[in-house]
């Protein structure tokens, strides 16, 4: 619930970015749009990073307000960590796709998409099954 309100967040950034610039494309004025897009990236890279160092150091406090239990919360923690800075390549990513789709250009946002949906169905039995570098050499149980 957590990682979904700090997205919702995120995007709500980013549709008020993708609004101006669509305005200023529909204007003519590109220098307009550049600027509008330059500092999205400065909110988001500054937004993503401080929810990240807020994820990192707080999670155990997080998913305590949440109730989880405390035999729940050491495992959820790593977890929720993981997410957190994970969020802040996600965040570029959600900005640049919605900055080209703004300015017209709805094709290379979506071949990106679809390039990094298949990377992912290809990578995720590796990092799920602990198959090749991805092994899990700390339990030796598991070969």
């Amino acid at each position: 619930m957590v990682v979904m309100l700090v997205n919702s967040m995120g995007m709500g950034l980013f549709t008020g970015m993708r609004a101006m610039i669509a305005r200023s494309i529909g204007a003519g004025d590109v220098e307009a749009a550049n600027h509008v897009a330059r500092q999205a990236l400065v909110v988001g890279i500054g937004f993503s990073a401080i929810m990240a160092a807020i994820g990192v150091f707080f999670a155990d406090q997080i998913l305590g307000l949440l109730g989880v239990a405390p035999a729940v919360v050491s495992e959820g923690a790593a977890y929720l960590r993981i997410n957190f800075i994970g969020m802040v390549t996600m965040t570029f990513r959600m900005m640049t796709e919605a900055a080209m789709q703004a300015s017209g250009d709805a094709v290379r946002p979506m071949r990106i998409a679809i390039f990094f949906r298949l990377f992912h169905v290809i990578v995720c039995p590796f990092l799920i099954f602990g198959i090749w570098i991805f092994r899990d050499s700390v339990s030796p149980g598991r070969q």
